[in-house]
């Protein structure tokens, strides 16, 4: 555990960015590739990747591993990151670090593949398009009116598992049905949202 206790440490002492400076340095990395500012915006977001890990319920001997994935995964999504697209940063880096984490999960036990896999068939609308577009209003007003269309445990489903982040495991206990069960329902609810907002997304990605 000393590693763990050696990054609590150096975490204690993030300081948290101020919306201009962020600004700042968003503009100083994307414009002039400049490397401190890159550094800086890595180091004060490390939080977010705590956060992220602890809602998995780790095994203690899996924290460090986590961690390092997904500070992996949010480097990508600092160097991917275009701030001019209007979406908080925190939004779209959470989906790659807890992509990165939930694929060393799946490799180490087979349980959690059920979860990546969903993750992946959520792929376009989260990490793609819906990352750079779910802050805006008219997409939100779209995603409420197709959760409403779901069937009720369709929608049960989504809202446990992406609107409050549950755990698939406990989700299912607390619907009274299998794990495999609440795979089937997440699929046909993942090809149904997909299928409303196809048509909306597609004149977003155009525009």
């Amino acid at each position: 555990m000393r590693s763990i206790n050696l990054y609590l440490k150096e975490l204690s002492q993030v300081e948290l960015l101020e919306p201009a400076e962020e600004s700042l340095l968003w503009q100083r990395y994307k414009e002039e590739q400049d490397g401190p500012s890159r550094i800086r915006l890595i180091e004060s977001y490390q939080p977010l990747v705590f956060k992220l890990m602890m809602r998995l319920g780790a095994q203690d001997d899996q924290l460090m591993d986590l961690i390092q994935e997904g500070t992996v995964g949010l480097i990508e999504a600092v160097e991917a990151f275009n701030p001019k697209r209007g979406v908080h940063f925190s939004t779209y880096a959470k989906h790659r670090i807890r992509g990165r984490m939930l694929n060393y999960l799946a490799a180490k036990n087979q349980n959690v593949s059920t979860l990546d896999e969903y993750r992946h068939q959520l792929e376009d609308l989260e990490t793609k398009s819906g990352q750079e577009i779910m802050e805006e209003c008219e997409l939100t007003n779209r995603v409420a009116q197709a959760l409403s269309r779901l069937p009720s445990r369709e929608r049960a489903v989504v809202r446990a598992v992406y609107l409050q982040e549950e755990q698939p495991q406990k989700v299912a206990q607390n619907m009274q049905i299998s794990a495999s069960y609440l795979y089937k329902l997440q699929k046909r609810a993942v090809r149904r949202l997909r299928g409303m907002l196809s048509s909306f997304i597609a004149e977003v990605k155009i525009g």
